[in-house]
């Protein structure tokens, strides 16, 4: 739901960025690189000076970690990169919104508007203790009332266009979220449910896919066998790749490793090579035991996964179509050059 929460986030942001971006040997003044156009959304234009507002909160947290000079840092630098594209991304979304909002009707009343901007200011004002310490959390954003109320008008907007428009026709039945439960059985057990578990770890496929063969030739009678002479995992090697009793929804090892073992639930069960982060693992269970929960105890949590998973195919089917219709450009090109 990450497209959707940056739709919808209030951001309390303002920078003015320093950097300097030199063109065919000719360096650029701050003021035209602040109004340097990073996308377009219709007529509306999104320069590198709304970017810099939008990341100054991170800004400030990254430049507090990594110091001023992070940029020198590769991995810090393409990381921050990452979240400005991001960021410039959910900024697109929501101009399309608003703009879209505005075809659509789907912006409430001048009266209702000021009626919610005020509900919200209220409870920022008993949120920070008064009107005094909401003045000062405005302050230390670098934030003005009019530019605080802009980003909630603009927020309630877009919920209100989500809500009546995008998301309107999307309801889940408890026949789907049923069905979604009788097919991802594995993802419902309960603590109890696990399996005595072994593997084997090697570093490269080629040995992965040559054990797998080996097993095969005797039915994973071996394998312990196998994993005494073959693993490289120190900590069960010798034990004949034995990990002991591993529960179904663990989370003390790597996903790959878990994601494969989900799918082993008969006694014996032996899976493909499973690629992880420290190698090629081939995995055995035995002495497997299942307990679900039942389906009334998980079935708001079904309904909820799935009306989120529809509202976020729903919404990027309806921004890519938007996009086209508003000839959107989105210039990440020029980001930190």
């Amino acid at each position: 739901m990450g497209k959707v929460k940056s739709l919808v986030a209030i951001g309390i942001v303002a920078l003015v960025s320093l950097s300097i971006v030199g063109c065919k040997m000719v360096q650029k003044t701050p003021e035209a690189i602040q109004k340097e156009v990073l996308a377009k959304v219709g007529d509306q234009k999104i320069t590198r000076g709304d970017l810099d507002k939008a990341m100054a909160p991170l800004l400030a947290q990254v430049k507090k970690q990594y110091g001023d000079n992070f940029m020198d840092n590769a991995s810090v630098k393409q990381q921050y990169i990452e979240a400005e594209t991001e960021q410039l991304n959910g900024m697109v979304d929501q101009a399309i919104v608003l703009q879209e909002a505005v075809k659509l009707k789907t912006v409430p009343s001048d009266a209702d508007l000021q009626k919610q901007i005020d509900e919200r200011i209220k409870f920022m004002e008993q949120m920070y203790g008064g009107q005094e310490g909401y003045q000062n959390a405005l302050k230390q954003a670098g934030l003005t009332q009019e530019e605080f109320q802009k980003q909630i008008k603009d927020q309630i907007i877009i919920n209100n266009t989500l809500e009546n428009y995008v998301y309107k026709d999307i309801k889940v039945t408890d026949q789907q979220a049923q069905d979604y439960y009788n097919k991802n059985k594995m993802e419902f057990t309960t603590k109890d449910s696990g399996a005595d578990v072994s593997h084997i770890l090697v570093k490269t496929k080629e040995e992965a896919e040559k054990i797998e063969a080996d097993l095969k030739k005797d039915n994973g009678k071996n394998f312990a066998e196998l994993a005494k002479q073959y693993s490289q995992d120190p900590g069960s090697k010798d034990k004949g790749g034995s990990l002991g009793f591993v529960n179904y929804d663990s989370t003390q090892l790597v996903q790959p490793f878990m994601q494969a073992l989900r799918t082993l639930t008969k006694n014996g069960e032996i899976s493909q090579p499973v690629q992880s982060q420290y190698g090629w693992h081939i995995i055995k269970v035995e002495n497997v035991k299942l307990a679900f929960q039942p389906f009334k105890d998980v079935q708001k949590q079904i309904i909820e996964q799935l009306t989120q998973q529809q509202q976020q195919t729903k919404l990027n089917t309806d921004l890519e179509n938007w996009k086209k219709d508003l000839n959107v450009k989105i210039y990440t090109d020029k980001l930190n050059k």
